[in-house]
């Protein structure tokens, strides 16, 4: 769980720039690269395969937010966790198949 905490700091710039986009652009981006190089130098490394999701079909089980950012963080074929950050961080204690452990700002689903 440590590397979690370390990723959940480490993508903290990442955050901000996808704030700062959509104070800009009244909506997030529809991807992570529009971000490179006016929001962000650079993607931050050591991350996790971190994707943002902004569809409104694929937030449905996210509850009431406008976007999220998602990892698959499977240790085999047989668990599926989740590593998750959402813009207001109100996670529940369960969901997404699992029991949720919050990391900083994110939260680690232990399917």
């Amino acid at each position: 769980m440590y590397g979690f905490e370390l990723a959940a700091e480490r993508s903290e710039p990442l955050i901000k720039a996808i704030e700062r986009y959509i104070h800009d652009n009244g909506e997030p981006p529809d991807s992570m690269a529009v971000l490179v190089p006016t929001y962000l130098a650079e993607i931050p490394a050591k991350l996790p395969p971190i994707e943002i999701i902004t569809d409104p079909e694929r937030l449905k089980g996210y509850g009431d937010t406008p976007w999220v950012l998602s990892a698959m963080v499977s240790k085999n074929l047989e668990n599926w966790d989740l590593f998750i950050y959402f813009p207001d961080q109100e996670y529940p204690e369960r969901g997404f198949g699992g029991v949720i452990e919050r990391l900083g700002a994110w939260a680690y689903v232990h399917e």
